[in-house]
């Protein structure tokens, strides 16, 4: 390969991958490997530690998520001016569902970590009756905002 087409070669994959669109549909494609992962996930249940994925996966979940707010940010910056409401939130129309349904699995990842990282030592040791009550005392405070609900509105 020669330089002037090496150069044409990494022009063109910046200028695609430069893109709102571009960042948007990766996201997409992420969370929806995600929710495929997790898809046996009971959002009512207490996982076993071993079932709470990895930092390294939360981790990159929060850069993906991050990196979509950064050009989402950027991009309704740039087109605040113009008159059709509608162009972003066609590129955006799927990533809010799928988002939402995420965001259930990993409360449900939370709770399991949280009641399952309470100390077991004698008389205090946990039944399982005492975690499906720390699990209802948990989930008074997400149900006020249920997050499948707010895509409805």
């Amino acid at each position: 390969m020669k330089g002037d087409q090496a150069t044409s070669l990494i022009e063109v994959a910046s200028s695609r991958c430069s893109t709102v669109k571009y960042d948007v549909e990766l996201a997409e494609e992420y969370i929806a490997r995600q929710i495929s992962a997790f898809s046996c996930v009971d959002p009512s249940s207490i996982l076993p530690l071993y079932q709470v994925p990895s930092l390294q996966a939360i981790y990159t979940l929060d850069a993906v998520i991050s990196k979509v707010q950064v050009s989402l940010d950027e991009h309704f910056s740039k087109v605040a001016a113009e008159t059709d409401p509608l162009k972003p939130s066609e590129i955006t129309k799927n990533l809010l569902p799928a988002t939402l349904q995420l965001i259930d699995v990993y409360t449900a990842f939370t709770r399991s970590y949280l009641l399952m990282s309470l100390p077991e030592e004698g008389e205090n040791k946990l039944s399982e009756a005492k975690l499906q009550g720390y699990a209802a005392v948990l989930s008074i405070g997400s149900m006020r905002c249920k997050a499948n609900l707010l895509g409805t509105y």
